[in-house]
């Protein structure tokens, strides 16, 4: 049943496009976000006569070659539609300012974003001659499955169970995942599918969808259709994260429109996107309930039709890379070795403060004494973070191993199936911790009214399948809500010292599997 916000917004995309081919002339009201990409998606329809902007009070100017000119300045002409296309604007004063000279086109605020993803995935469609997808086959059926997931580390790790029971539930199928070439060395030895694809994403995120990305993006899939992905006649493809939910999610789509597979499946997080697509996909899976991303994704095949037996996540290394661990850790060791997960100082808002990080290490230290160590991990650009770490603990420096950006995938996780406990920010690498199945103590930026659909919300992207601990701040600081909004260590820099402490030492001295004996 659809919703009626889903109502609301196919009636509005509806209008909105009967509007601009019912009039000979097309404004747009407002020249910034809001009108400059609504301006690139109706310039790629050739019914729309798209002639300009208009400005409450400026000078004149152009932008995107179109002009852009003051009301009280405009000659709209004779049959001419104005779409007012800024938020918060006053109905009223625009209607006295245009005087009757034009008709006027005015949607709720809430609803553009939603409104402007269809209008520019439609326009994709059009440029794919996408028709309406088929029917799911039986399990029986799927030969050929492919599997598109280009985003980041932590959600790849997530997405390992659903590659084991899409297996289990096609056993005899040629599995082709797609992923992002910089996660290769995760997947190298899944056992699950039967052809690994690299592809390189550029850094566009869904909330940047606009006509000139979904042009330029399109050409590029296009050609890498071409050269990898034709002539595979796929029976069904699979988009396993949620529709148009992130970084990479519109090339995701664009893959799968050029694919050409015979059925296709997706899920969304409302009735409003499911109606929308309903036509494009096979079968969309409207997310049900406050779940983990895990579990989304497997009660997604299981509306496929997929019997689920296990949801544990789990990573495949090397006895390389086992030999690789083992031979680093060799003068590296201790009773406990606890994993730190860094995050660069470019996302500084997940991050807690450096000097907590090292009195937390100093303190431990002091209790435990030659029993503990350190092992810090991260990336690249987590490098400078842990090296401020390494300055305030130079005392301890013995007890702290440094492999921020000297590591890559698959050996981070090598060494990290060698430590005992995982403690740090919300990071890819927290989630290759849960899938070598260390217990982990999560540093979250997320605030108590943050909603399951938050990026950071620990219910639905915690460490998913151990034991694990959860801080996070107590309240938004400084208007914050839901997560952190600062672009610096803020909300995150109430949890103490002490009670990341605590919750170490709760893990370690657990009753039933203690990592550390009681006597300290």
């Amino acid at each position: 049943m659809k919703s009626i916000f889903s109502d609301q917004i196919s009636q509005i995309g509806d209008k909105l496009i009967e509007f601009c081919e019912n009039h000979e002339a097309i404004y747009l009201y407002g020249a910034g976000y809001r009108g400059t990409r609504l301006c690139q998606v109706l310039r790629r329809n050739s019914n729309v006569n798209l002639q300009g902007f208009v400005i409450s009070s400026g000078e004149e100017h152009r932008k995107f070659g179109l002009p852009v000119v003051p009301v009280a300045d405009a000659n709209f002409g004779d049959n001419c539609g104005v779409i007012i296309a800024f938020e918060g604007a006053d109905y009223a004063d625009i209607q006295r300012r245009i005087e009757g000279r034009a008709d006027i086109l005015h949607f709720p605020d809430k609803m553009f974003g939603v409104l402007l993803q269809r209008l520019c995935i439609e326009n994709a469609v059009q440029d794919f001659d996408l028709q309406s997808a088929g029917t799911i086959p039986e399990k029986s059926g799927w030969n050929n499955i492919l599997i598109i997931r280009l985003d980041v580390i932590g959600d790849l790790v997530m997405t390992t169970p659903f590659l084991r029971e899409i297996r289990k539930n096609a056993p005899d199928s040629h599995i082709t995942l797609v992923v992002n070439k910089a996660n290769e060395m995760l997947l190298r030895y899944c056992p699950y599918i039967s052809e690994l694809i690299l592809y390189t994403p550029d850094d566009t995120e869904a909330t940047e969808l606009d006509d000139t990305n979904v042009s330029a993006l399109k050409d590029k899939v296009k050609k890498y259709v071409r050269d990898y992905l034709q002539y595979r006649h796929y029976d069904i493809a699979f988009l396993p994260r949620q529709f148009l939910a992130g970084r990479y999610a519109i090339e995701e789509f664009l893959l799968l429109c050029a694919a050409g597979a015979n059925s296709t499946v997706c899920r969304v997080n409302n009735h409003c996107q499911e109606s929308m697509w309903w036509n494009i996909f096979s079968k969309i899976y409207c997310e049900r309930g406050e779940q983990h991303e895990v579990k989304y994704m497997l009660d997604m095949l299981a509306l496929c039709g997929c019997t689920i037996e296990d949801d544990n996540m789990e990573l495949w290394i090397s006895q390389g890379e086992k030999i690789y661990a083992k031979n680093l850790l060799n003068s590296f060791q201790f009773s406990c070795r606890i994993a730190v997960g860094l995050v660069g100082r470019n996302v500084p808002k997940k991050n807690w403060p450096e000097r907590k990080y090292r009195d937390f290490i100093i303190r431990m230290i002091e209790r435990y004494g030659k029993k503990i160590g350190f092992v810090l991990f991260g990336g690249d650009d987590a490098s400078p973070t842990a090296k401020a770490i390494l300055q305030g603990c130079s005392e301890n420096e013995q007890q702290i191993l440094d492999l921020t950006g000297k590591t890559d995938l698959a050996q981070a996780a090598a060494v990290m199936q060698e430590c005992h406990l995982y403690v740090g920010a919300e990071t890819g690498v927290k989630h290759i911790a849960a899938a070598v199945h260390l217990p982990v103590v999560e540093l979250s930026y997320s605030l108590p009214d943050s909603t399951i659909n938050n990026e950071s919300d620990p219910r639905r992207f915690g460490a998913w399948g151990v034991p694990r601990i959860v801080l996070r701040p107590q309240k938004g600081l400084d208007g914050c809500k839901k997560c952190c909004q600062k672009n610096y260590p803020h909300c995150i820099t109430q949890i103490t010292v002490e009670e990341v402490t605590k919750a170490v030492e709760t893990i370690l001295f657990d009753h039933e599997n203690p990592i550390l004996e009681m006597n300290r």
